[in-house]
């Protein structure tokens, strides 16, 4: 047998297997529901003249005056100013945004102090202009990722009885969302259920 020829013999009995793995695999996805428990919200304020309305411009606050008036409105409602801390503004901000804005970052564990926070809607030159919720790390991990392992397999089931198989052994499991459970959302989203994900191949028999 020529080189070519067992190159040609080798291809065709890769693809032969391919094909044999093919049907006999059935891959589907397996879903868990697990409650999140949050770790902390955090909120943006952005402070900016800019962003000051009025008929006479004459009478805009300064950066500082705004600020001011700011941690006056906070010291209303019962915010210490020390709870409000510096935070990085975006790279799109134009060179006077830069000069006359500041973004101050707001951390609290209460749902009740973020509702207080964002209740205050948009003060002139002052608005909540964003924020997230951080989740704590999932404590049952391997309960949850079991559930969803199950959710496959009866789904894999339904589609092997239309095919007049069985499901046999997992060939292959991508975990879909361990790098996700604990990424934050926005915080004005408030999803306390989280959806856990498997993808799940299986032999039949």
């Amino acid at each position: 047998m020529t080189m070519k020829q067992l190159c040609m013999f080798t291809c065709a009995m890769m693809l032969s297997a391919t094909l044999f793995a093919q049907e006999t695999v059935i891959e589907v996805q397996g879903t868990a529901e697990y409650q999140r428990e949050v770790e902390r919200y955090q909120a943006e304020i952005t402070v900016s003249p800019l962003n000051y309305y009025s008929y006479d411009q004459q009478d805009k606050p300064s950066l500082d005056e705004l600020t001011e008036q700011f941690f006056e409105r906070m010291k209303e409602i019962g915010f210490d100013r020390s709870r409000f801390k510096p935070a990085a503004k975006p790279k799109y901000y134009s060179s006077a945004q830069e000069e006359e804005s500041i973004i101050l970052q707001f951390d609290t564990s209460s749902e009740a102090e973020l509702s207080k926070l964002v209740s205050i809607k948009r003060l002139n030159g002052i608005y909540v202009s964003g924020g997230q919720t951080y989740y704590k790390p999932l404590t049952n991990p391997e309960k949850i990722i079991a559930a969803a392992l199950k959710d496959a397999r009866e789904n894999a089931a339904a589609i092997a009885k239309v095919l007049g198989k069985d499901v046999g052994d997992v060939v292959l499991v991508t975990d879909q969302s361990r790098l996700y459970a604990g990424q934050p959302d926005a915080f004005y989203a408030g999803e306390e259920t989280g959806k856990y994900y498997l993808l799940v191949k299986f032999a039949t028999k």
